[in-house]
């Protein structure tokens, strides 16, 4: 038993000190640009902005999710992958190597043709809302309560469709992979074509911490969903404590 738990107490520790170190080296958001129409609620900071390295085709007409990561080590971090992966089976790798941002710099990646991070069709699986949307608001998975009446959900768990529909955004840096659960649906734009049903016709969001809800005005202020990583490492701490519990008992 004692050897166990000591195996147990070191994966652990061993999982929590790896991710913990990474996940407090960076931030990672998450928008929508949408250059084909007028809004308020493009990205900012975006391509030009001061610290801020570009990877993606700004001179094409946007209409793209995309990705920002602040480096807020301290020290230079290195970028090797970064992904965006749907339920659908759809996945976005298209920045290749990005190689080392320095610390308190800056990385947006979106689109690097016309259409080619175009995630808000590729996932496109709730039902047409039949709602004016607020100014700021989504809709749709990202505002489920907002965004449907009764009378949508009666006969369908909508929540559970949301719920198995929940994009992820993988980051490796300094040759650790991150993985963050976009469950404000940013990236597929609630998870229907938002642009047939905005306010001013646009799918523009402004970037929203990973995990956190969304407006299309951005968030930044709640904490993100643990990756699996750190949630396994806070399983094996809790399993090696109830083993102990009832070695004592």
């Amino acid at each position: 038993m004692k050897s166990k738990l000591a195996f147990l107490a070191v994966i652990a520790l061993l999982v929590l000190s790896t991710t913990g170190a990474f996940a407090d080296s960076f931030t990672v958001y998450v928008g929508y640009a949408d250059s084909l129409r007028p809004s308020g609620f493009f990205p900012n900071p975006w391509n030009g902005s001061p610290n801020t390295t570009f990877l993606g085709n700004d001179g094409l007409n946007l209409d793209t999710g995309a990705i920002r990561i602040v480096n807020t080590s301290g020290a230079a971090i290195n970028i090797t992958d970064i992904s965006y992966h749907q339920a659908s089976g759809a996945t976005f790798d298209l920045w290749g190597n990005p190689g080392t941002l320095a610390a308190g710099a800056e990385l947006i990646v979106d689109q690097t043709a016309f259409y080619n991070f175009d995630s808000s069709d590729t996932n496109d699986f709730m039902p047409a809302p039949d709602f004016a949307l607020a100014a700021n608001a989504i809709g749709g998975c990202a505002n489920l309560s907002a965004a449907y009446t009764p009378a949508h959900i009666t006969g369908s768990n909508l929540a559970a469709l949301c719920a198995a529909n929940i994009g992820t955004v993988s980051v490796t840096v300094n040759g650790v992979v991150s993985t963050f659960n976009d469950t404000g649906f940013v990236l597929n734009t609630g998870g229907y074509d938002f642009v047939n049903f905005s306010a001013d016709g646009n799918e523009s969001i402004n970037w929203t911490l990973v995990g956190t809800s969304a407006t299309r005005g951005g968030s930044g202020g709640s904490v993100p969903e643990p990756s699996s990583v750190l949630l396994l490492g806070a399983g094996l701490v809790g399993l090696a404590s109830r083993l102990r519990r009832g070695k004592s008992n």
